[in-house]
């Protein structure tokens, strides 16, 4: 995923312990993006998460996905989970936008594809999407839903399903994929659809030309415009028919 800023903490693990990613952790700063950072590079703290999300969307983040981070307070949890904080959590001052939480989305959407999981979905400690809450061995009882301003698990989740089914797409998002898939003859998809688009319009230019051609020759040669207009418009439409376009996109 585009757009993510590497800032780095000393508080991981090496490696995931013998564990494979099956779930990702979502938390609450109770707090701001740029004091996460501040306790993510201090090793005194021994916390980390893998990712931090700010008010504005943007995304940071700590600790590289092969390794587990100090996130859960709960060993197994901490080396098979993407942990992911969120801006927000503050009755006065920090709050989780709806920027936060699109980015949050679109973040989780980008690690289910990656780990291939066809959806995400929340039954406790059952699901692929955890709250840190209900995590045992934590002493967080609110996080990251239930303080005050806090994050809205549900809609992060309906969001990254949406897009993992291909809805809600942006403009940007669409074109991105047009322009990453390939066609048969080896070109992006959309330079395809771009060139079919200009041999039409270079078509439609040379047919009315041939027309008013046709036309001005019967004229001199006194035949009748029409039946010989009439017929070359059978002959297009006979060899329009005939003709198929396909562009198929390749992994």
């Amino acid at each position: 995923m585009e757009g993510i800023i590497w800032k780095g903490s000393p508080n991981h693990y090496n490696g995931r312990n013998g564990y494979s990613v099956t779930h990702i952790t979502l938390h609450i700063m109770v707090g701001y993006l740029a004091g996460t950072d501040s306790t993510f590079a201090n090793s005194a703290s021994q916390a980390s998460a893998h990712y931090g999300i700010g008010a504005d969307g943007t995304i940071h983040q700590y600790v590289s996905e092969r390794d587990g981070s100090y996130s859960d307070a709960n060993y197994a949890s901490n080396n098979s989970c993407i942990s992911i904080e969120h801006e927000g959590g503050m009755a006065q001052g920090a709050v989780c936008t709806q920027a936060c939480i699109d980015a949050s989305a679109r973040l989780c959407a980008d690690i289910a594809r990656r780990y291939g999981w066809d959806h995400l979905w929340h039954d406790g400690t059952r699901g692929n999407i955890w709250l840190h809450r209900e995590i045992p061995g934590t002493d967080h009882a609110g996080c990251p839903d239930l303080v005050p301003n806090g994050l809205p698990y549900q809609q992060v989740i309906d969001k990254a399903n949406a897009i993992l089914k291909g809805e809600n797409m942006s403009v940007a998002e669409v074109t991105e994929g047009l322009y990453q898939a390939k066609g048969n003859d080896g070109r992006n998809l959309f330079d395809g659809v771009i060139q079919a688009r200009w041999d039409i319009a270079e078509l439609k230019t040379m047919l009315t030309a041939q027309t008013a051609a046709i036309e001005a020759l019967s004229q001199a040669m006194g035949a009748d415009p029409d039946q010989i207009a009439e017929a070359v418009k059978h002959a297009v439409a006979d060899k329009l028919d005939s003709l198929h376009i396909t562009i198929k996109a390749e992994d």
